[in-house]
């Protein structure tokens, strides 16, 4: 946010798992439009408000669906909940209602919009003790990350990767849009040295850091949509 010029903070203290304001965006300094950027803290992915599994009573799952039904403009959701799973079996089935949801609305009543899954950021334990990237995956696997179950991140993501690769992307003969996998996994494997507080968190990142990397993945993919579309 402050790399593209921007001084006050985006998301202030006691926006209690919501935040929406506008963006102005600039094109060649000539053209300008406006994008509604809209935050909903939902750790589950749930559909329905109040429907937190029983087992997370610390989790927050606050109501986002009706919100984005409401929004009559295009709209781009990017969506996860890996780091407040620690389940397998909850994981999924959360992701195939999420997923169930999603390509409902991009074949049916909303076939403008985009939906993306970001896959699940690793932790790092003993990050305080690093302080330059790792060179390759071998060094991370070198130090397992067991800490509250970080251990399982990986197997989120290849969940989330496999059942979206299994569904066909053509039904009848007509297009089936799907939701898009945003991996960030493979990069942030690499950044024991981005995170936030390394003395007391080794799950959050710092920015500037590794958060700015996963936005340049996002514009990657859509610039080369834009282009093949």
């Amino acid at each position: 946010w402050q790399l593209l010029g921007n001084n006050d903070i985006f998301a202030p203290k006691g926006a209690r798992g919501y935040v929406t304001r506008p963006i102005l965006c600039d094109i060649n300094l000539t053209e300008q439009f406006t994008i509604n950027f809209q935050y909903v803290r939902n750790d589950h992915l749930t559909l329905k408000e109040g429907s937190c599994h029983p087992n997370y009573s610390k989790d927050a799952c606050l109501p986002w669906v009706d919100r984005y039904q409401q929004n009559g403009d295009r709209t781009l959701v990017v969506a996860n909940m890996g780091p407040h799973m620690r389940d397998l079996d909850v994981f999924k089935t959360k992701f195939d209602d999420f997923v169930e949801f999603a390509i409902s609305e991009m074949n049916n009543t909303r076939p403008a919009d985009l939906f993306m899954f970001r896959t699940t950021v690793p932790g790092h334990d003993g990050c305080s003790e690093e302080s330059s990237p790792y060179h390759n995956e071998s060094e991370f696997l070198k130090i397992p990350a067991t800490s509250y179950q970080w251990n399982n991140f990986k197997d989120y993501n290849t969940y989330a990767k496999k059942k979206l690769s299994n569904i066909s992307g053509n039904i009848n003969g007509e297009r089936n849009r799907i939701p898009i996998i945003l991996d960030v996994y493979p990069m942030t494997i690499l950044r024991p040295d981005g995170h936030r507080l390394p003395s007391v968190d080794c799950l959050h990142y710092l920015l500037p850091g590794p958060p700015d990397w996963w936005n340049h993945l996002l514009f990657s993919h859509l610039l080369e949509m834009s282009s093949t579309t």
